[in-house]
């Protein structure tokens, strides 16, 4: 047990190391920054809620001591020049922890003046620097986003496309920091924009390179569950084509993380570096070949469909790519498949129905995945009178259903 208990301690040493130079910074009230657990564009931590008041450039009497992404207190400064208005807005477009960064911005209403961050004291290597700058309530005012040293700008603004998007709500640079520990980002108005509108900045989150926090990405509202795979979900949908075979079900299951991964004999990614068990004693699905060309975002071929009235559970064992070092939080992901089950809780009954109607009429939205995710019975991407019809074949045990799956439950 002691060498289990040296090596538990180095890794939680590196991997407060590793966060010791990154940091997420949202501009807003003091009191109303997101929790730790929400990543944004980049990684999950604690966040600095500052209100980045306008102060001089050379005396700042504004200055906020940054805290990294455990929390911990360092001696990375920020202070801030030429954005003078911060407003909170209620843009309805956005929700939960993604409204808590970008419902709030610093505005800067002169076309030759930017807000301007001003970051000291960051120690000497290469960081990504995501910049957020999308307008609450005026989605399409462009933001100009910049970095000092570095060549490229990028004008973003958008509809809010249920998540963040590169282009739409961020911005992300490359920028090397030198032994001045001096980092300078800012947000500027395109030209000819609405100035009374103005240009937005969100927020920030700065990574050095070599922090190796790999994590798979959680669940986007919105997002279907084929797009980002999540733990919990059930699916209800048909399980055969033709009343014998179970045929019909999910075989691609793509996964997102926010950092490269590898195999654990530090080559590229491979089927073997992932691994499906099921419920029931039968041989479960095996990863039959996976497609990715940034080792982030991954898609798993299954040889056959998950079994219908059964968990699958699929093991992550690949590491980061950084370091090698096991991957942070979940590892595994439960994905049940349940013919009927549309309210989730296990068990085919009258209730489904009732859910069926609530997300087809549009008085409930699931929290995660799409609705057609739930009430595309027949799998053809899109929600029709059919799929009432097909679902209620489930029920009832028509074909092409195998059997009646009413009262039917995962172990």
């Amino acid at each position: 047990m002691a060498g289990f208990r040296h090596a538990l301690a180095a890794s939680v040493l590196l991997a407060a190391m590793a966060n010791g130079q990154s940091f997420n910074i949202d501009f807003g009230p003091s009191d109303e920054g997101p929790p730790a657990e929400y990543a944004a564009a980049g990684l999950p931590g604690v966040w600095n809620a500052v209100e980045a008041e306008h102060t001089s450039i050379g005396n700042p009497t504004a200055l906020y001591q940054l805290v990294d992404l455990d929390g911990n207190l360092t001696d990375v400064t920020l202070h801030q020049f030429g954005g003078m208005d911060l407003q909170s807005m209620d843009d309805p477009s956005v929700t939960g922890n993604d409204a808590i960064l970008m419902n709030d911005t610093l505005i800067t209403h002169d076309q030759n003046l930017e807000t301007c961050m001003f970051i000291n004291n960051l120690e000497p290597g290469t960081y990504e620097v995501i910049s957020y700058g999308w307008m609450p309530n005026h989605p399409n005012q462009l933001a100009n986003i910049r970095l000092d040293f570095v060549t490229e700008t990028f004008d973003i603004g958008g509809e809010w496309p249920g998540q963040h998007v590169e282009g739409i709500t961020y911005a992300v640079h490359i920028v090397e920091v030198t032994q001045s520990g001096f980092m300078g980002t800012h947000s500027g108005n395109v030209p000819g924009a609405d100035l009374e509108i103005g240009a937005s900045y969100n927020g920030m989150q700065i990574r050095k390179l070599n922090d190796c926090a790999t994590s798979l990405l959680e669940p986007v509202a919105g997002a279907s569950f084929g797009q980002r795979a999540f733990d919990g979900y059930i699916d209800p949908r048909i399980e055969s084509s033709n009343g014998v075979d179970a045929d019909t079900g999910m075989t691609l299951l793509n996964l997102e993380f926010n950092l490269p991964v590898r195999d654990a004999e530090g080559q590229f990614i491979t089927p073997a570096s992932f691994a499906l068990t099921q419920t029931g004693g039968g041989d479960a699905p095996t990863v039959a070949s996976l497609f990715t060309e940034d080792a982030r975002l991954i898609t798993l071929e299954l040889d056959r469909p998950l079994t219908p009235g059964e968990w699958t559970t699929l093991e992550i064992l690949a590491v980061a790519d950084c370091d090698g070092g096991t991957l942070q939080g979940d590892t595994t992901l439960r994905i049940g498949f349940l013919p009927g089950d549309v309210n989730q809780n296990g068990i085919v009954q009258p209730t489904d129905l009732f859910a069926f109607r609530q997300i087809v009429n549009g008085f409930f939205t699931p929290e995660f995945g799409s609705t057609n995710d739930y009430i595309d019975t027949d799998r053809n991407g899109s929600v029709t009178p059919l799929d009432l019809f097909r679902f209620r074949g489930l029920i009832n045990g028509v074909s092409p259903a195998t059997q009646s799956w009413a009262g039917a439950s995962l172990p």
